[in-house]
């Protein structure tokens, strides 16, 4: 008997993609305590896989809420009081390039971690919230999230953001780039922990 592989995904039909549409809509209304985007959080169990427009789309959304502009001048704020980059200056002009940079890394970081990769790699970005249980079970299923991510088609598979580090691949490129004024490969590498 020969064994079949189960495929990546699915061709997503229009009722299919309708309704993942309505739900992502939804979802970029959520927020925690009335500000805080809360768009990567399905508390529908059974969502519609989420197609690689959406995906992008739902990234973008994410980068320009106002409350990521808001995040990422308090965090060029800290750089600043620290003087952390020295090669950026102090005053306007040295607020205004870590602003850039910061959010800069934002884009990158967000573009990668919850649509590239989960494109690249056929996965949903989102944590599926699981309101049964008991409290150890959810506890359980909470931090297998880290490892485990559902695929388009609902299957539960290793999570490969996490090994690519989607995360931190903005940071890793803004390391790189400006690796604390080196040029060289050899301190590049040092710098982004290679």
């Amino acid at each position: 008997m020969p064994i079949t592989s189960v495929p990546d995904s699915y061709p997503i039909d229009s009722l299919t993609k309708r309704t993942a549409e309505e739900q992502v809509h939804l979802q970029e209304h959520q927020r925690l305590l009335g500000f805080i985007p809360n768009f990567y959080t399905s508390y529908i169990w059974n969502a519609g896989p989420m197609t690689v427009g959406q995906k992008f789309r739902l990234a973008t959304r994410s980068i320009f809420d106002p409350v990521v502009f808001l995040t990422t001048g308090v965090d060029a704020g800290i750089e600043q009081a620290t003087n952390k980059y020295t090669s950026y200056g102090q005053g306007a002009a040295g607020y205004a390039k870590r602003y850039g940079a910061d959010f800069g890394n934002e884009v990158s970081n967000r573009l990668l971690s919850s649509a590239a990769f989960p494109s690249l790699f056929h996965q949903d970005p989102r944590y599926f919230y699981k309101g049964t249980g008991s409290p150890p079970s959810r506890f359980i299923y909470a931090v297998s999230r880290a490892v485990l991510t559902r695929g388009n088609c609902a299957n539960l598979s290793e999570s490969h953001l996490h090994l690519v580090r989607g995360g931190d691949a903005g940071k890793r490129l803004f390391k790189f780039i400006v690796c604390d004024n080196s040029k060289t490969v050899g301190l590049a590498c040092r710098s982004m922990s290679i």
